[in-house]
């Protein structure tokens, strides 16, 4: 949904259910007269190597057919998304891949102030070494 997708971001993926208009192939396919009605029949699987997470789809108020799978991606990589489910009596086992998430940082303006896991660390070992002296 946002772009650019970055890494601990609130994001999500949209998706667009229609009908498929007979006689044109896939790539000339247009989103018109929408599916409305499969938040309850269809998931959003996301896959990161080995752990996955289920999303449920949220319609669109004000398209039919579009919905919306919210996400807060925390790894800077590739995912796999599948969509799982039936539409009206169609079983449906769909994967696909979105954009890379990047990694946020490059972004980021100002540099964050906050302290991080290694100043704390670093800031540890030079208390302990004057302590220890």
């Amino acid at each position: 949904m946002n772009e650019p997708v970055v890494s601990g971001g609130n994001n999500g993926i949209e998706l667009f259910i229609s009908h498929l208009e007979p006689g044109l192939e896939l790539k000339e396919q247009k989103f018109k007269d929408g599916i409305s009605g499969l938040e309850k029949s269809l998931k959003m699987q996301l896959l990161y190597k080995e752990e996955k997470i289920t999303l449920s789809l949220y319609p669109d108020h004000n398209i039919p057919g579009k919905y919306y799978a919210f996400v807060n991606p925390t790894v800077s990589r590739f995912y796999q998304a599948n969509i799982l489910g039936n539409i009206r009596e169609t079983s449906v086992s769909l994967s696909m891949h979105p954009p890379k998430v990047d990694e946020r940082s490059y972004i980021e303006f100002p540099e964050p102030s906050d302290i991080t896991l290694n100043q704390l660390i670093d800031g540890h070992t030079t208390l302990v070494g004057e302590i220890m002296t």
